[in-house]
């Protein structure tokens, strides 16, 4: 009997009660406790009215076995990943490329285009927590300029690493592949500071070779060497105080085309793809505060983000994009809403810096010149409502507003601000089968072009230039019965 009341408090409470009448449920029927061993529910895709997110979790990218961002979104066909090398990767989510999405790595926001030819994000899938996609114009908590949605990658703590009563642990890996003999070496130490620290610092180094392709050809120029360091704290000072600190550099560095993603020398109109050495680096640095209140109304998270993202041809130019960025959002139950409101600050830098000409590229040099800083300041304001309506019934409201202040390399400035609202609503018409609709709309003011075409002569932008919009509508349904998902 006692088994079947318990079976009974975990139906009622899957079906959507609250914590509260689970325990008052509880002290009713039977006034012993029963501890049941804690559990634990993921799945890959899940919504909430407008909201689509896709989760790929540690244990996902595990048994994925990833190496690189390709195998990262390998199982979701809304998320592809373009070019065999990391200088050259990109990614496309329902096509569309990632420059018009929100992408962040420990809550720091990646900026910023440096060219059309580059990839920007170089990402160690052994660090990762977890990794959450949203594609399409989603959500007001994606953040500015999600004009076609916002990728997340989340890194972890050294308390993901420890176990229960563990005070230090290590982690020690080798692998190698065949194609293009890559070597990668992995090794972390993570440990307790103190009882209410803890810190974690790890290393990736990897060397390979150029590697072939699906008939066996050798892709000349797409061997790299790559380094990897990374360095976090995180501490919990008491029951509603706790923060978190993360610091990555990369490396990427290899004798590549002019052109990573292209193959082959051809007589561009410009430059030809020949190969030149290039160092792609990126600094990343996070601070996270967090407060929860008593009542837990006040659930405040708020960040600091540095990130700084640099192509570096020594022979040629460097280019890079810096931002500093501020993010605090609150989260209150009210009720059936769920809120989360709050503010994103930007502060941009995008500098590109000649050092020589494009010898070898044309019959006559090329020089790259230096060109004047361009700076960009984004401040906006966000509310999202979650709406538990009934058991089957679930909604999602949400608005926010953005405003952008940018000074291009010709001294113009542009000021644009917008709204971006969003709705949807899903119905689960069964345990297995859910029904949605939304619609959301997203504003981008005007921002800077990729700095390697800045930096050509004669192009700059027009005065009218005004900012961009993205609407998305959409009807679907969602089938899981455990089994089969579609």
């Amino acid at each position: 009997m006692k088994i079947l009341n318990v079976l009974k408090r975990i139906a009622i409470l899957t079906l959507g009660c609250s914590v509260t009448q689970f325990l008052a449920l509880a002290s009713q029927e039977d006034s012993e406790m029963i501890d049941l061993a804690p559990f634990v529910v993921t799945g890959e895709v899940y919504a909430f009215g407008s909201q689509k997110i896709v989760h790929i979790s540690d244990k996902d990218l595990d048994r994925l076995q990833a190496d690189s961002l390709s195998d990262i979104f390998d199982r979701d066909p809304s998320i592809m990943v373009g070019g065999g090398i990391a200088a050259a990767q990109k990614i496309y989510v329902r096509g569309i490329e990632d420059k018009m999405l929100n992408v962040s790595i420990d809550g720091a926001t990646q900026a910023g285009y440096l060219s059309h030819h580059h990839g920007q994000y170089s990402i160690e899938p052994e660090l990762l927590k977890y990794v959450e996609a949203e594609p399409g114009t989603g959500a007001a908590t994606a953040g500015p300029g999600a004009l076609a949605g916002a990728i997340r990658f989340q890194t972890k703590s050294a308390s993901d690493f420890l176990s229960d009563g563990q005070t230090s642990g290590g982690l020690a890996k080798a692998s190698f592949g065949t194609n293009g003999d890559q070597i990668k070496l992995t090794g972390a130490l993570f440990g307790q500071l103190s009882e209410r620290i803890n810190a974690i610092a790890a290393y990736t180094f990897s060397d390979s070779e150029d590697y072939d392709d699906g008939d066996g050809r050798t892709i000349e120029y797409t061997g790299h060497e790559t380094s990897r360091a990374f360095l976090g704290l995180d501490g919990i000072m008491d029951s509603r105080h706790s923060f978190g600190f993360s610091f990555e550099e990369t490396s990427d560095e290899g004798t590549f085309r002019h052109r990573p993603n292209f193959y082959g020398e051809f007589p561009h109109p410009v430059a030809f793809n020949v190969p030149v050495f290039m160092d792609i680096g990126r600094k990343t640095a996070t601070f996270d505060y967090n407060f929860l209140s008593d009542d837990q109304n006040l659930d405040l998270e708020t960040t600091v983000f540095y990130s700084d993202f640099v192509i570096d041809r020594p022979t040629q130019y460097e280019m890079g994009y810096e931002s500093k960025g501020l993010d605090i959002r609150n989260h209150s139950t009210l009720g059936s809403h769920s809120l989360a409101y709050g503010l994103n600050y930007r502060d941009d830098t995008a500098s590109f810096v000649g050092k020589g000409s494009t010898n070898g590229f044309l019959p006559f040099p090329l020089v790259y010149e230096t060109i004047p800083d361009e700076t960009i300041d984004i401040l906006g304001f966000f509310i999202q409502d979650d709406w538990q309506v009934s058991d089957k019934v679930q909604a999602s409201f949400g608005l926010r507003w953005d405003e952008y202040d940018y000074t291009d390399k010709d001294g113009q400035n542009f000021t644009n601000s917008g709204f971006s609202p969003n709705a949807g609503i899903s119905f689960s018409a069964t345990d297995y089968f859910d029904l949605n609709l939304s619609y959301s709309a997203g504003f981008r003011g005007v921002t800077p072009i990729d700095l390697i075409t800045a930096n050509e002569g004669g192009v700059t932008n027009h005065a009218s230039m005004d900012g961009e919009w993205s609407e998305n509508v959409e009807l679907g349904f969602q089938y899981d019965n455990g089994t089969y998902f579609v």
